[in-house]
Order: structure tokens, then sequence, then C-alpha cells
């Protein structure tokens, strides 16, 4: 601590060693603060609050129909872009400053009109806008009226930007939209046409009520019950064989109580009459369009030909029987005539027989399409799969078609809602102020900083000079300096005239240096009294 407090003391002695110095370069510093504290110009601030309103009853009324965009990030960005270079241009437009400079000028200008605007937020809703001019070519009138012109300016500018971008931006939207909806219209038109074109191309085979499966299914239930049909017809057909093999064609009648074969040398007998009636229905068989191909056609072809073979056997058995027959048992002579169980039981072979041969056909027939279809059985997962792909795209690009269409309504709406509604209100708290008073600079701590800036210099350039040219003013600072041993110190006695001489010379130097305050005072009243105004 005393090793402190020395080299204090040896440094305070060199300063005021070098005091003059010190008082010359606080005197010269000062005289050059202070002018140029003189020469610097005044300048005007104006100053706006504006209130931006996001909470209107509209919001809450509309969610959900129209889209819902974030008001305050939209306000928060365009507070933050206010200030860029195509707005700042508009503004040096507006007032008229670009007048006042040339083309190549304009860069500084706006740097400069950049610089002295201020935009500062107090919360989410409220900004304060302001504007500081000291141009040293206007005066102070015409720099207080262009402070506040350009404040009223950037707060239009602020107004119009934020609801002009926000119709464009929905007009953007929906000329987007528009064209979207147009090209998934063309898309969702070429998925249409290539899905109808596949399902003409593989009609039969693709998934649903008729699809190839279900087909299948049908035909092999199909081609069951004609089989069991068949087996059925030829079980039937069988015992009407066995039960014709066991009665007889012919009956042994008396003379007088059967019926004759021959009346009038003619054939009694019912079969011309079912050959008529058959070939009628083969005729408007015929007429209805059926060729001989046809099962119904054959059915009944099949039925004629079996009643004309039997018409034939009954007409050969007449015409070989002999006109005297053999006396019959217990000499009764009679007549042969035609067994009716036989006929009965014939006929209903021959319709066995017919049906048998009918459903024979409808089972070649029904085999054939349960064959084509087992051979197309390898199409049908690869055409499962190409209808799912395209009904897939389809589903998807009407999907996306229906979400803009639903866009659209809601950009619709939106357009309506913010060019016939205040979604947003702009309320100016306080307008662009007119200043009466230059907003800067502060001269009063200007001078004041001059003062204690020449005071500081005044003590630093003291200070460099005593160390530049030392001396030994302690006898300590000598013992560590040489090498040698310091006995002791002399001490200075002044005569009279010296310590006048020094008094003298003291005196002057308070006297001056307390001048420098006295010149401070001065210039700080000074500057009060001629503070300008408008």
């Amino acid at each position: 601590m005393h090793e402190i407090y020395q080299q204090l003391i040896v440094f305070a002695y060199g300063i005021w060693c070098k005091r003059w110095f010190a008082l010359a370069t606080a005197y010269i510093a000062c005289i050059i603060g202070w002018g140029v504290v003189a020469k610097i110009p005044d300048s005007f601030a104006s100053k706006a609050r504006i209130y931006v309103d996001t909470d209107t009853i509209l919001t809450p009324l509309m969610s959900g129909i129209a889209p819902n965009a974030n008001l305050r990030q939209q306000i928060e960005v365009m507070r933050r872009t206010l200030i860029s270079r195509p707005n700042l241009e508009k503004v040096i437009r507006r007032t008229d400053m670009d007048l006042r400079v040339e083309e190549d000028g304009l860069e500084t200008l706006l740097g400069d009109l950049q610089r002295s605007i201020g935009i500062r937020a107090e919360g989410a809703d409220l900004f304060w806008v302001s504007y500081e001019s000291g141009d040293s070519a206007l005066s102070n009138k015409e720099n207080a009226d262009l402070a506040k012109r350009v404040v009223q300016n950037l707060l239009t500018i602020f107004v119009e930007s934020n609801l002009g971008r926000s119709r464009q931006d929905l007009a953007s939207a929906r000329r987007f939209i528009d064209e979207q909806i147009a090209d998934y219209e063309r898309q969702l038109e070429e998925a249409e046409r290539r899905r109808a074109d596949f399902e003409r191309r593989n009609l039969g085979f693709l998934p649903g009520d008729q699809n190839y499966f279900e087909q299948m299914r049908r035909a092999n239930t199909e081609y069951a019950t004609i089989e069991r049909a068949l087996a059925e017809a030829k079980l039937v057909r069988d015992e009407l064989a066995r039960q014709l093999s066991e009665v007889p064609p012919f009956v042994i009648a008396a003379r007088g109580l059967g019926p004759n074969l021959g009346g009038g040398g003619g054939l009694a007998s019912d079969l011309p009459q079912r050959i008529s009636n058959l070939e009628r229905q083969i005729d408007a068989l015929k007429v209805r369009g059926y060729t001989d191909q046809h099962p119904d056609v054959m059915a009944v072809q099949q039925q004629l030909a079996a009643v004309k073979e039997e018409f034939e056997a009954q007409k050969q058995a007449f015409l070989e029987q002999s006109d005297e027959e053999k006396e019959a048992e217990g000499h009764i002579r009679g007549n042969r005539v035609p067994n009716p169980l036989y006929e009965q039981i014939k006929i209903r072979l021959v319709e066995a027989e017919t049906a048998i041969a009918s459903l024979s056909g409808r089972q070649e027939q029904q085999s054939a399409i349960v064959m084509e279809l087992e051979s197309k059985a390898k199409n049908v997962p690869a055409i499962e799969a190409e209808m799912t792909r395209l009904n897939r795209d389809y589903d998807i690009i009407q999907q996306n078609y229906n979400e803009l269409i639903k866009r659209r309504e809601q950009t619709i709406i939106a357009t309506d809602l913010e060019t016939k509604s205040d979604k947003i209100q702009f309320r100016v708290i306080d307008p662009p102020s007119q200043p009466t008073e230059p907003s800067s600079p502060n001269r009063p701590m200007l001078l004041t900083v001059v003062l204690l800036v020449g005071l500081g210099s005044g003590l630093g350039v003291a200070l460099v000079l005593s160390q530049l040219h030392s001396t030994y003013m302690t006898v300590q600072k000598l013992r560590d300096a040489v090498a040698l041993p310091v006995l002791g110190a002399v001490t200075s006695i002044l005569s009279e005239h010296e310590k006048r001489q020094r008094f003298i010379e003291t005196g002057v130097f308070a006297l001056l240096f307390f001048g420098l305050f006295l010149a401070f005072g001065g210039v700080f009243l000074v500057e009060a009294l001629t503070a300008k105004t408008i």
C-alpha cells in the first residue's frame, strides 16, 4: 500500500511539474471541441404512434370458413420491411427529397434516411414511428416540416402495403388455385378415360358384383346343377327302359271287344295326330328364330323322330298280321291290339331320352364356359392389380381436385372479407408531431463532455511528458535505480524572491485553470440563451 502511495505521489509531482503543458492542452482541446459542437446542425424529430387492431369480431365468426392468416406475424413482417428500399424510394418521391440530390447521391440519401428512421414496438399491437431530419441545407422550419411529412408517409405506406399485400396475396393465390384446378381437371379426365378403356377391355374380370370369381362360381354351380339333372334323367331313362322290356307291346282282345287296328282298311291310331302337333311345335320355334342346333328344337325333333318310328312299326305290324287269327285260349278268336301301358312307357322313355340329350348339350356348353374362364384365371390378378392402381390414382386426383375446389371457395370468401370489411383496423393514437425544438444534438451534454475530455487530455499529456523526462523525486526511487549507497537528501531552501515568484506563478495557473471553467460556463450560458426554436 505504501508503494502505491509513493507511486501516486511521483505521478502527481510529475504532472504538477508539467502543469503548464496540461493547461495548454486542455484549453486547446476545449476550444476545438466547443467549436465543433457549435457547428453541429440542429435536427428536428417527428414521431407518431399507431395501434393495429387484429382482434375484430369477424375473426371468430369466419373461423373455419375463410383462411385464418397469422395477422400478428403479418404485421410484424410489415414493420420489419417498412424501411426497405422500395418503401424508402416512395417516401423520397412523395416528400420531394429527390429534387435536392443528384442521381449519384440517391444511394447516400437512402442510407441516411434508413438510419434516421426509427420503429419501436410497444407490445404486439402498438408501434412508434419516428424520423429525425438535420439537413444543413435546409432551415429549421424546413427540417421540421420534412420530418413530419416523412413520418406521415411512412404511416400511409404501412397501412397501404399491409392491405395491398394481403389483397395481392389473395389474388395470386386465386390465380394459382385456378391454374391447379384446370390442370387437375385435365388429369381427372385422362384418368377417367384410362379407367373406362381398361374396363371396356377387361369387362367381366374386374372387381365388383360381376367380377371374374363371381362368374366362375356361378358357372361351376350351373355346371354342377346340370350334371346332377343329367344323372337323374339317366336314372329315369334306365328305369323306363327296364319297365318297357317287361311290358308286352300288344295284347289279345276278343272280337268286338277291342278297338280294331284297321277300320275300313286303315290303321286306327293317335300317332299321326301327335306327329302333326310336333311338326307344328318345330315350325313355331323356327318362327321365333331358333335354329336346328337349338336345344329346344333338337329335343322336339328327337320326339318327332321317335313317334314316327313308332308309327312305322305299328303300320308294319298291321300289314304283317294274318287275316286268319289263331283261336285264342278258350276257343275265343280275338284281335291283337297295342298295349296302352307299353305306349305310355315308351313315350315317357322318349321324353327322358330327349331330356338327356338337351341336358348333355347344356353340359357341353357350360363345360366350355368353365374351361374358358379357367384359361383366363392367370390374367385376373394382374387385371385386378391394374384396376386397383387406376382407381387409386383416380381417387388421389379426385381428392386433390375436391380440396382445391374447397380452397377456391375459401379464397373467394377471404377476398370478399378483405375487400368488403375491415379485418385489420389501423388507429393513429398520436398523429405525426410538428417539432418545435431541436431534438439533437444535446449541446449541454456535449459541452460538458468536451470539458471533461479537455481536462483528461491535459492530464494525459502532462503525465506522458513527466515520464519522458523523469527525475528522481524521492530518495527511495534513487536507491532503487542505482547500486550505490544513498546517504540522504538535501532540502531546497527558497529565498523570499523565489517564494514570491512561485506564489505569483501558482496564482496565475489557478486563475487560468478556473478560467477554463468560467469559459465553459459562458459557452453553456450562450447556448442556453441562443437555443433555436421554431
